[in-house]
């Protein structure tokens, strides 16, 4: 399995200090099929900030999506962007 790192924002303040940020994971069952549909996905993801890796197994029976992700963004807005594409998700898990 083949994670895809994308960058991770960095805080810059004025004075020295420990900036603390819950990372989530999201864990779906997709209708992802084919290396090209995780193309497409690659594309959304790298436009989204709070997206920090992600993964798709396609050799799993549910095309399993696993996305880390800050805490302040939703599942439910990841869920959404993947829906608008055209590609249907649902929830297995959230840590």
């Amino acid at each position: 399995m083949e994670f895809h790192k994308l960058k991770i924002p960095s805080v810059k303040t004025e004075t020295p200090r420990t900036i603390t940020q819950v990372i989530r994971i999201l864990i779906c069952c997709t209708s992802f099929q084919t290396k090209e549909d995780v193309q497409k996905i690659t594309s959304l993801f790298g436009l989204i900030p709070e997206v920090i890796s992600w993964t798709v197994d396609l050799e799993d029976c549910d095309k399993v999506l696993i996305v880390m992700r800050w805490e302040d963004m939703t599942a439910s807005f990841v869920k959404l962007k993947l829906q608008g594409c055209d590609f249907l998700i649902r929830e297995m898990s959230e840590l």
